[in-house]
């Protein structure tokens, strides 16, 4: 599937003599590209201070091409820390890759990070998840 269209027409001219003049339009795909999604839970729940909830996500890739220079990085990696990326480089037509995200909250209340996944490829997209977790204080018995 292309990743842009572009229209276009092209005029067709008539041998000399016939006046007419025939317009045709057609589209113009633009070059292949990777179209990459995330599947897996952004939500974390209630974690101990201290303790750690980790979650698999999985980068699928629908476009024609393979997506290579393959990152992912969180806004808060002190509390929410990539791992694990299993390939840098992402099949065409349904490939995939996996990596983890493990939270370790160092306070109480909401916690966030934005997770970005991009490719070097050209044309290829972007994905952002926006994860969630609360920490909370555990509460020792006497």
């Amino acid at each position: 599937m292309p990743s842009r269209v572009r229209r276009n027409s092209v005029t067709v001219f008539s041998a000399p003599g016939f006046p007419s003049v025939t317009s045709v339009p057609f589209n113009i795909p633009g070059p292949p590209s990777p179209i990459l999604g995330v599947t897996g839970n952004t939500n974390y729940g209630s974690v101990c201070i201290g303790s750690l909830a980790s979650q698999t996500y999985t980068i699928t890739n629908t476009g024609t091409v393979a997506a290579s220079g393959v990152s992912v990085v969180s806004s808060n990696n002190s509390e929410f820390t990539v791992s694990g990326l299993s390939s840098t480089t992402i099949a065409g037509n349904g490939g995939t890759a996996t990596y983890n995200v493990t939270f370790n909250p160092s306070a109480a209340g909401t916690r966030t990070s934005t997770v970005t996944v991009t490719s070097t490829t050209s044309g290829s997209n972007s994905v952002v998840n926006n994860l969630t977790g609360t920490g909370v204080t555990a509460i020792n018995g006497a």
